[in-house]
């Protein structure tokens, strides 16, 4: 499953749907609620805005137990990552790498360790 996040000024919607046998998009859900936290582009209230992003992602997963619920396919989904767009001149982006020596000997990459790198 791709969920699709896109957070505008009026509306934040969220769309989830996979790829069919032919390669076209088949799309499963689509949630849209009220954007907060987003005036002209910019974001003005971060606690808002992430308010707005869980309310969309309860409607979508909501939805799903409904369309369950009805007779439809049977689709149990938790959403855990999104592809999310926001648009805007104050958006910047920073690609970066990050190491971090663990030891000679194979140990688990843990939480810990992953957080260290970031």
């Amino acid at each position: 499953m791709i969920i699709g996040l896109d957070i505008g000024s009026a509306k934040t919607t969220l769309c989830a749907g996979n790829f069919d046998q032919n390669g076209r998009v088949e799309i499963h859900n689509v949630a849209m609620v009220k954007s907060r936290g987003v005036e002209r582009g910019v974001v003005t209230d971060l606690g808002e805005l992430a308010g707005c992003v869980e309310e969309v992602v309860r409607k979508a997963e909501s939805k799903f137990k409904t369309a369950e619920s009805s007779g439809c396919r049977k689709k149990d989904l938790k959403i855990e990552s999104v592809y999310a767009t926001i648009n805007g001149e104050h958006i910047l982006g920073n690609n970066t790498k990050g190491v971090l020596n663990l030891s000679q000997r194979p140990v688990e990459i843990t939480r810990k360790d992953t957080q260290r790198t970031v």
